[in-house]
């Protein structure tokens, strides 16, 4: 009985921590749509962490994704916090050191190349 009663807690415990430690990071995708009214099906859309990302590791950023980090500071930000560093980001040049990142979005392109 005694090893139930320990194991049901064992349990608890778990289910408890479990959503804290499975919880992706704050819904930046969702933020960029929202400011820049990416249009299901669009390239943007279609393109998804590829906006901010490249390659399977989602921790290696383009060249915007990188920009973008830097504007935000932590790793965590809140939709207001992300929309304020999108909105400071927005007029830097991209790669091409041509054109402005927001011109790129407007236009259905990715920010950081690809």
């Amino acid at each position: 009985m005694r090893k139930v009663i320990v194991s049901v807690a064992v349990l608890g415990v778990c289910a408890l921590l479990a959503p804290g430690v499975a919880q992706a990071r704050p819904p930046y995708k969702a933020t960029f749509a929202q400011v820049y009214g990416v249009k299901a099906g669009s390239n943007l859309d279609k393109a998804s962490c590829g906006v901010c990302h490249m390659g399977a590791d989602k921790k290696v950023r383009n060249p915007y994704g990188a920009d973008l980090a830097k504007a935000l500071g932590k790793e965590n930000a809140n939709p207001a916090e992300t929309t304020a560093a999108l909105k400071k980001i927005e007029n830097m040049l991209s790669p091409d050191k041509k054109t402005k990142y927001v011109d790129l979005i407007k236009a259905d392109k990715l920010p950081g190349g690809g």
